[in-house]
């Protein structure tokens, strides 16, 4: 019953926090017209997974981090 609840809450946290993330960079990038200039080299799709790998990379770094904090403290 553990683990469900678990990937639950990881998966929630993807969907609020990381969603919200991924359409402000690129609306950010759409201000300067950084995304017309890639979208010339590569197609859409890999441009966007990319974009979600790199955001989860280093979500997953800042939960590490986190929880090395909490376990110094302890």
């Amino acid at each position: 019953m553990l683990a469900p609840g678990i990937f639950l809450v990881i998966f929630y946290y993807i969907v609020v926090f990381l969603s919200n993330r991924m359409l402000t960079s690129t609306t950010e990038e759409k201000e300067n017209r950084v995304t017309e200039m890639i979208l010339t080299s590569i197609s859409a799709t890999p441009f966007v997974v990319g974009k979600l790998i790199t955001i989860l990379i280093l979500r997953a770094i800042k939960i590490f981090e986190l929880l090395v904090k909490i376990l110094i403290e302890l």
